[in-house]
């Protein structure tokens, strides 16, 4: 997720001025002769407290124009709507407990094959949590290949249940469409998955080409807006598109934690018929090389683990340059609007984890999105926390005492992953492959850093995205300036008075990293 260095920030609402206006418009002539008679001078005033209410008028219909498009936070929602603050927190208890419902849902439908892993939070319990997968696949353990230990072979399209069939929990509305499997029925199932709900088919042209490269054996399934199911299957077949409801979760990082309880729903109906599970953003990522047969990758699996990703870059020296919490502002701000002072105060120092991309098993990767949104469930009053400010708790506040899952740090030149908005330059060469370079500290001469199987944040270099843009077959990207404008809320309502329809949800994808 979530860009800023780890994830742009979203437009935040800001309130707007209307200009001092002059209570009348005195010539020279008319100033030096006083040729103005009183009541000339009452009819000036009146014309300009008439021009300022009509200025106030029109600032009010923004403010409310702009609550539409992008989402004001609670306390002015509620003021432009006359809600009470009894009634707003009538409402917003009501649906906290709407989300933990959806949460013992999806906890109550797993099932444990031991206990042997530590427990942080009471409300996650050991009959609801899979240690391991390959106990629900004894159909296919006798049929062995060359994978890491714990990969087995795909049976089929069998969800929890048996049944065959992709069920859909109500609670969350998400439809499955197309087939679940893995294309070779022999082979293990992994699958990539990510929220591209708010976007547009074309937004996720290089994610989509550069899987069709890179992963084709592979699965990739999109979430996206009902409404737009049907335009992303006719713009990308072969891809499987799920359809999800609008968020529950209040504040303008809605989408960004919406889209861990979309994922530990989906996994909880099809965790015991998948192998390796990797979950980034939409927009800016790409694959630049086979992902999951990486050596970093196959040893996560072969760990039942879940990898996530410190956000940073290499030094000239090889070594990698992390980023502390305090020392990035959104960051900073993320973690306390989550955890108070007190908690910025307690994981400062440490090192910046991003929540735009992470992979594992499908069980150890079902605990990671249930343990999220259980955070976020408990985090729900607070509308300005988002995902990135409850990981890095997650990993660094509760991981000493303990998660429901294993874990690996994947620091930056270390792993698959690299975030290429930190550090060294990245280069695509003439086959359309980004390496990432570094300069020998004695010598100064340019050498080879290691190629990533995954770039993140490339948009970030106006020239690297459109390199990276070009060699997976995408029209250019629109230049900077206008995608900076397009996430103010003046142009959001521009672009909704000129036609846009409304309750529009396209530019909500913004909000992810």
């Amino acid at each position: 997720m979530a860009d800023s260095p780890s994830k742009p920030q979203p437009a935040h609402p800001r309130r707007a001025h209307a200009e001092r206006l002059p209570s009348g418009s005195l010539s020279p002539s008319a100033s030096l002769t006083g040729s103005l008679s009183p009541r000339h001078m009452l009819g000036t005033d009146q014309s300009a407290w008439a021009r300022l209410a009509v200025v106030v008028a029109l600032l009010g219909l923004l403010a409310l124009s702009y609550h539409q498009v992008a989402g004001l936070p609670a306390a002015w929602a509620s003021q432009a709507t006359g809600t009470t603050a009894a009634s707003q927190k009538v409402q917003a208890q009501a649906q906290a407990q709407t989300l933990a419902t959806k949460l013992s849902q999806t906890q109550a439908g797993s099932h444990s094959q031991g206990s042997g892993q530590a427990q942080t939070l009471a409300g996650f319990t050991a009959s609801h949590r899979p240690k391991h997968h390959r106990h629900h696949r004894a159909a296919a353990s006798s049929q062995q290949h060359q994978q890491p230990s714990h990969v087995h072979a795909h049976s089929g399209a069998a969800t929890a249940d048996g049944s065959g069939a992709a069920r859909t929990p109500a609670a969350i509305a998400a439809t499955a469409r197309g087939a679940v499997s893995a294309p070779d029925p022999d082979g293990p199932a992994l699958y990539t998955m990510t929220f591209a709900a708010g976007y547009k088919p074309s937004d996720v042209c290089v994610l989509v080409a550069s899987w069709r490269r890179f992963e084709p054996s592979s699965k990739l399934v999109l979430f996206v807006n009902d409404e737009d199911v049907g335009a992303f299957e006719e713009a990308h077949p072969g891809v499987v598109v799920l359809g999800t409801e609008e968020p529950t979760f209040p504040g303008p990082y809605a989408i960004c934690k919406h889209r861990f309880l979309v994922l530990a729903q989906y996994l909880k109906e099809h965790w015991r018929d998948m192998d390796g599970v990797l979950f980034i953003d939409a927009r800016d990522a790409a694959f630049n090389a086979p992902f999951w047969t990486s050596p970093w990758v196959s040893s996560t699996l072969r760990a039942d683990a879940v990898a996530v990703v410190l956000e940073g870059g290499i030094g000239d020296d090889g070594e990698p340059r992390l980023l502390p919490i305090k020392g990035e502002k959104y960051n900073r701000k993320w973690v306390q609007d989550c955890h108070g002072k007190a908690g910025l105060e307690r994981v400062g120092s440490l090192p910046v984890f991003n929540a735009g991309s992470a992979y594992g098993t499908a069980a150890a990767m079902y605990n990671f999105s249930l343990l999220i949104t259980e955070l976020l469930v408990q985090t729900f009053p607070a509308p300005l926390c988002n995902d990135q400010g409850l990981l890095n708790w997650m990993i660094h506040a509760l991981a000493p005492d303990g998660l429901p899952f294993k874990h690996e740090v994947q620091a930056p030149g270390q792993g698959p992953i690299y975030t290429a908005a930190y550090g060294l330059p990245v280069e695509v060469d003439e086959s359309g492959v980004a390496h990432v370079f570094r300069s020998d500290p004695v010598s100064g001469a340019r050498t080879a850093s290691y190629t990533p199987a995954l770039l993140h944040q490339y948009d970030r270099d106006e020239l690297l995205e459109n390199a990276i843009r070009a060699a997976n077959g995408c029209p250019p990207a629109l230049p900077a300036a206008v995608r900076r404008c397009q996430r103010r809320w003046y142009c959001r309502l521009w672009t909704r008075l000129i036609g846009r329809p409304a309750g529009s949800r396209r530019r909500l994808g913004e909000q992810l990293g």
